[in-house]
């Protein structure tokens, strides 16, 4: 799984991510991060999932590096939905995130992990804050 290991570095490293961000939200041990990173294992499809909404991409990403890897069309072809989006699916520096502290990347990994009604709680919440 070395491309799959490598896409996972770039995006975390294009996130200004630590491994041990990643493998805190994960609640894995950064070792175990690091053998995703290095292909000595790959992640189970919900930990894909969980890495697709912290790095902010499609999680057909990670899935056309094991599909390449594995050759299994088919088994990737019933697993994602292969319209296109109207985004480019480049995901390049200017998707990265700039001057964030840890505690706000941190936060911001929690909300991306979060379902669509823990969003729009966390965004209540923060606007109840903020009188905004």
């Amino acid at each position: 799984m070395k491309e799959l290991g490598l896409k996972l570095k770039y995006y975390r490293e294009n996130c200004e991510l630590s491994q041990q961000q990643v493998a805190n939200v994960l609640n894995v041990d950064r070792s175990t991060y690091t053998y995703y990173e290095t292909g000595k294992t790959t992640p189970s499809a919900s930990t894909l999932l969980k890495l697709a909404k912290i790095f902010n991409v499609p999680c057909s990403v990670f899935l056309e590096s094991i599909n390449q890897e594995l050759d299994l069309n088919s088994l990737v072809a019933d697993s994602v939905d292969n319209k296109k989006s109207s985004d480019t699916g480049s995901y390049e520096a200017d998707e990265k995130i700039y001057n964030l502290s840890k505690e706000e990347k941190d936060m911001l990994i929690a909300y991306r992990v979060l379902n669509k009604n823990g969003q729009e709680k966390a965004q209540e919440y923060f606007k109840k804050l903020t009188g905004k």
